[in-house]
């Protein structure tokens, strides 16, 4: 477990990488807040971090099956991935209300209904318009990962539980039917369907499928299907990826990470020599989850406020203070909060044949 918490880690420096150095300035041609804006835009892939992103949900396939193995009924998965979830995003979403409300530009700042919708996990766009609203957005836009995780908690945990021993074959028809899905919308222009798409996560579904095989990789049972479920995952991957990268040589270095990325976690769930200088990392993985909800939005709001300090011209000094600020920050809560939280819960209320911490 230690090289896939090292995977953790590298998933989560990605993530920072990409919103410090391209996401927030210029170059990435959306919102530029940080003041010292593109000047890191030169660092070699930084354009490509956000395919961290992906490298968490290979890792969530494969981590999530081990859960699922190890938790007796539908009840007790729900409370585990509760225990997981909540306590921790409470505490971090909270905190990232607070600094972003005192700090942040007025473009990040989020009003009361927003920070409590995301807090529940339900993307506010779409809850808007229940209430009359029309513009809310997540507290912090990294959380639309969280939203493809549940989705994929619900609708794998379903699978699992409902069709029992044939669950992987359910599993295989369903992932089959995602990739029709897929071609319909992004080359028959069948937009109809889209919808139905997103609520059954298949634009990222081949990355959770991946980490699924990985797990099953050993069982003699499965070895015939797994030898076409991979190879067609990958061609999921290439058809869902080819619409917004295509072939163009200026987007080269975005097929070049997503390859790296999948060639990395095959390597470290086969436990090569080549990946053991991921186990130094594995204490930034652990921590690796209050990170990512800590990272961007609170991130960005205190180098814009130390940046008023300090003068936009030096506030690109501040991102290694922050990464250690985050990493000591998110190193702590797990210790001292999201550990002893999901003993907590898992211990009171999940009656397991193993005592064992789910990550």
């Amino acid at each position: 477990m230690s090289r896939l918490d090292g995977l953790r880690a590298v998933a989560i420096i990605g993530v920072f990488i990409y919103h410090f150095t391209w996401f927030w300035t210029s170059a990435a041609q959306g919102q530029n807040l940080l003041p010292y804006d593109d000047v890191l835009a030169f660092i070699p892939m930084a354009d490509v971090g956000y395919l961290g992103v992906y490298l968490f949900f290979l890792i969530s396939g494969q981590v999530i099956l081990i859960t699922l193995e190890r938790t007796k009924n539908p009840v007790d998965f729900f409370i585990k991935r509760v225990a997981r979830l909540w306590p921790t995003l409470i505490l971090c979403g909270t905190l990232t209300f607070i600094v972003v409300s005192i700090l942040g530009p007025p473009e990040l700042q989020s009003t009361i209904p927003e920070y409590l919708i995301s807090l529940l996990i339900l993307p506010p766009n779409k809850i808007a318009p229940v209430f009359g609203a029309s513009d809310w957005q997540w507290l912090d836009g990294a959380y639309w990962s969280l939203w493809v995780e549940v989705r994929f908690y619900a609708l794998f945990g379903l699978i699992f539980y409902v069709f029992n021993k044939y669950w992987f074959y359910v599993w295989i028809l369903f992932s089959a039917f995602c990739f029709i899905l897929t071609i319909l919308v992004q080359f028959a222009s069948v937009q109809a369907l889209e919808p139905i798409g997103s609520i059954l996560i298949y634009q990222y579904l081949p990355f959770f499928t991946l980490g699924i095989a990985a797990q099953l990789r050993h069982r003699p049972q499965y070895i015939s299907l797994l030898k076409w479920v991979i190879p067609a995952s990958l061609i999921h991957i290439i058809i869902l990826r080819y619409p917004v990268l295509g072939f163009d040589l200026g987007m080269i270095q975005h097929w070049i990470g997503l390859a790296f990325i999948i060639a990395l976690y095959a390597m470290t769930v086969e436990n090569t020599v080549g990946t053991k200088w991921l186990e130094p990392l594995s204490g930034i993985g652990r921590a690796s989850y209050s990170f990512y909800l800590l990272h961007q939005v609170l991130g960005v709001s205190l180098i814009v406020g130390i940046s008023t300090v300090i003068g936009p011209q030096w506030s690109v000094i501040m991102i290694a203070p922050l990464f250690l600020l985050l990493l000591v920050t998110s190193s702590i809560i797990y210790e001292k909060y999201e550990q002893p939280m999901n003993r907590l819960f898992v211990g009171k209320f999940v009656h397991t044949q193993k005592a064992i911490m789910d990550r």
